[in-house]
């Protein structure tokens, strides 16, 4: 069923488009596989992992899985660029020096950590940095006013390496400063960090990667029962239904162009075309959506959805758009 639908998603996805898939662990290997197939594999992006249900399931006889994924792929991985993500609060507060400019920045340590830290790893990358202790600048040559020698090594005293290249350090030396640090058994130790600020040249602020876990309060899926009781006064008109900050949270780390159209063709209670409304009233943009569903029949007279008249699920979601933009324009009057 999902191949052939596939195989039409990527004839009609742009050269620099993406297509995230959400579901559970069940299928997740078969589908895996067909994607490689159909997209390729090397146009794989990643595997997000969502924290969907903080209290876990109790469907499963051993386990209580408190997590689904959603696998994302794009039509070709050369024309693809990711903007990132505003730093969020906790991020921001990271950044608490100033240098003469005014300009925020935070240090981080120039020696290897994590994995291929040794010295036999990269012994290129393995040097001894001198630094004026005056003023903690850096350099390659020692002299009357670089003295203090540098060299990664672990507090456990193994030897490790930097994370520049002697050739990155000829171009970007102003950005390294050296300090005293304390180390256990040593009275006088030095180490060399790095300056990132959290702007650019141009003054706009650097975004984050996106990360392949998400964690936040409002992937829990008890935000959508929560946004759909909003629209409809009652949480149980359409079962299982995805947050729309799940959506908004893709769809903010790619370069809005105002031609873009964002396709669902699964879209359920449309929680897709709610989440591009709710964006395109934040930033003023032009975003457009296509939402496919097959109008199955709600046959189940004692479902809530039944109850309040609706007959299929497409009714349910040209519903939920009606709603949700009636809302959004009532929220955003000047939008």
């Amino acid at each position: 069923m999902i191949y052939p639908r596939l195989k039409v998603a990527r004839d009609l996805l742009a050269d620099d488009g993406v297509i995230c898939i959400s579901l559970d662990d069940n299928e997740i290997r078969n589908l895996q596989i067909v994607c490689d197939e159909i997209f390729g594999a090397s146009n794989r992006i990643c595997l997000f992992t969502i924290l969907s249900n903080p209290r876990g399931s109790q469907n499963s006889k051993l386990v209580s899985s408190i997590h689904e994924y959603i696998l994302m792929y794009c039509k070709n991985i050369k024309e693809l660029t990711l903007k990132g993500l505003d730093k969020d609060a906790e991020s921001l507060a990271e950044f608490k020096e100033i240098d003469e400019k005014g300009r925020k920045y935070r240090l981080l340590g120039l020696r290897k950590r994590g994995g291929a830290w040794r010295k036999e790893d990269r012994p290129n990358m393995f040097y001894p940095i001198y630094v004026n202790p005056t003023n903690g600048s850096c350099s390659l040559q020692r002299n009357d006013d670089f003295f203090i020698e540098v060299i990664p090594q672990r507090p456990t005293g193994e030897l490790s390496r930097w994370t520049w290249s002697k050739e990155k350090f000829f171009e970007e030396s102003y950005l390294l400063i050296g300090k005293r640090v304390n180390r256990m058994g040593e009275n006088e130790a030095w180490d060399i960090f790095r300056k990132d600020y959290i702007d650019n040249e141009n003054g706009e602020e650097k975004t984050t990667k996106i990360r392949t876990i998400w964690e936040e309060k409002e992937t829990n899926y008890q935000n959508a029962k929560n946004e759909i009781k909003a629209l409809f006064g009652n949480s149980e008109i359409f079962d299982y239904p995805k947050p729309t900050y799940i959506v908004r949270k893709l769809a903010s780390i790619l370069y809005n162009e105002e031609e873009d159209i964002y396709l669902d063709f699964f879209s359920g209670s449309a929680t897709t075309a709610q989440a591009i409304l709710m964006l395109n009233a934040a930033d003023m943009g032009k975003r457009k959506y296509i939402m496919v569903q097959i109008a199955e029949n709600i046959t189940d007279a004692k479902s809530e959805a039944y109850k309040a008249g609706y007959r299929n699920i497409c009714e349910i979601g040209k519903e939920r758009i009606r709603r949700a933009g009636k809302k959004i324009k009532e929220d955003s009057p000047l939008t």
